[in-house]
C-alpha cells in the first residue's frame, strides 16, 4: 500500500460517525449475550479505533476499559472524547499492536474486538487472546462471514480479493477449536451497515477531491464496496459472537453474587432472546443455522491501519499493519 493511498484512506474515513458497520445498540445487545460481569469489569478494547464502543463499555457497564490501537489520531479522537464525557479515570489509551499485546494472563474479564479480529485472523486472535481472560472471563468479537453457500459472483469475487469470507459453522468451530464455548451470537441488522457507516462515507466520498494522491484509488473502493452490499447483502453478514473458555463452569445469568446482570443497567433481560431480532443465546438455538434471523447485515470493512472495519473492501491495504483496527 503506497503512503498516498494510506493517507487517503484515513483522510475518506477521517470523521465518521463509526469506522465500520455497527451501532451502540449492537453493542449493548453483546453485553447483554455476555451476562452477568464483575461490578468494575477489567475490559480490553482491542483494535478501539476512535472508542465508540470503549465510551459505552465505561459509562453503561461501569467497565475499567484499557483502549488499544495503533492508530494515534483515533486514539487523540477518543482521548478527547473520554475528557469530554467525564470518562477519563475510566478509559486507559495505550498504543499496542493487536498481536502483541503486552499484558498479563488472566488480566481482564471482558475483551471486546468488534470489527478487529480479522486484520490477524479470526483463528489467531482467539487463540493467541485466551490467555489474557480471566477465570469466567468473556470475548466479544464480531466477524464478517458468508449467509449462503451460493453467493453471486460479484459478491464472491469482491470478498476473494478483500478477505476470504467462511460460514457461521465454521467459525463456531474454529472458536470450539480455539478453547471456548459459545455463548450468544448476534447478526448484525442492516441499519448497523448503512445508517451508521455506509451512508456517511458515501456523503465523505462524494466530497473528497479525487485529484489528491490516492484519494481517487479510495474513492472507487469505498463506492464498490457499497455497491456490492447493496446488491448482494443477502449474501453474507457481520456477526457477533459472546464467548468464554470452554473450562469455565455454565454461567449463571442470576445469581452469581459477585457479578452484575446488564439488565440492571441498560434495561432488559440478560440474554433475552425477545430483545433484539437476529441475537439470541446459543443453547437456544442462535449459533449459525439456529435461531438468529438471516438479515441483509453488511460484511465488516476493515480497518486497513486502523479503526474498525475502515476499508475492508481492500484487505491487502491493511496487510502491513496487523496491529490496527477497532471501532
Amino acid at each position: 500500500m503506497s503512503d498516498a493511498l494510506h493517507e487517503a484512506f484515513f483522510a475518506l474515513h477521517h470523521g465518521l460517525p463509526r469506522q465500520g458497520p455497527g451501532s451502540d445498540a449492537t453493542t449493548r445487545r453483546l453485553l447483554a449475550l455476555a451476562g452477568p460481569l464483575p461490578e468494575r469489569p477489567r475490559t480490553l478494547n482491542v483494535g478501539c479505533g476512535p472508542g465508540r464502543a470503549a465510551l459505552l463499555l465505561a459509562a453503561e457497564a461501569g467497565a475499567r476499559v484499557t483502549a488499544v490501537d495503533l492508530h494515534r489520531p483515533f486514539l487523540d479522537e477518543l482521548r478527547e472524547r473520554a475528557a469530554a464525557r467525564g470518562l477519563s479515570d475510566r478509559i486507559r489509551i495505550e498504543r499496542h499492536s493487536m498481536t502483541a499485546l503486552p499484558y498479563p494472563d488472566g488480566a481482564f474479564d471482558l475483551i471486546w474486538a468488534e470489527g478487529s479480529a480479522y486484520l490477524m485472523g479470526f483463528d489467531a486472535a482467539l487463540r493467541s487472546w485466551r490467555r489474557l481472560l480471566a477465570p469466567g472471563g468473556v470475548l466479544v468479537v464480531t466477524e464478517c462471514e458468508w449467509a449462503t453457500d451460493s453467493p453471486a459472483p460479484r459478491a464472491a469475487a469482491f470478498w476473494a480479493q478483500a478477505g476470504a469470507l467462511r460460514s457461521g459453522e465454521r467459525n463456531t468451530a474454529a472458536a470450539e477449536a480455539a478453547g471456548y464455548r459459545v455463548l450468544g451470537v448476534h447478526e448484525l441488522p442492516d441499519s448497523d451497515w448503512f445508517e451508521e457507516y455506509y451512508d456517511p462515507l458515501a456523503r465523505h466520498a462524494d466530497a473528497a477531491d479525487p485529484a489528491r494522491p490516492g484519494m481517487a484509488q479510495a474513492i472507487a473502493g469505498a463506492r464498490e464496496e457499497i455497491a456490492v452490499r447493496r446488491a448482494h447483502g443477502a449474501d453474507y453478514r457481520y456477526r457477533g459472537y459472546v464467548l468464554t473458555p470452554a473450562d469455565t463452569e455454565e454461567k449463571s445469568m442470576w445469581t452469581t453474587p459477585s457479578r452484575t446482570p446488564w439488565k440492571r443497567r441498560c434495561g432488559g433481560p440478560v440474554g433475552d432472546p425477545r430483545g433484539t431480532a437476529g441475537s439470541v443465546p446459543h443453547a437456544a438455538g442462535g449459533g449459525p443455522g439456529g435461531g438468529a434471523a438471516r438479515g441483509r447485515v453488511r460484511v465488516a470493512a476493515g480497518a486497513l491501519g486502523g479503526g474498525a472495519d475502515a476499508g475492508r473492501h481492500d484487505r491487502r491495504l491493511c496487510a502491513d499493519h496487523p496491529g490496527l483496527g477497532g471501532r
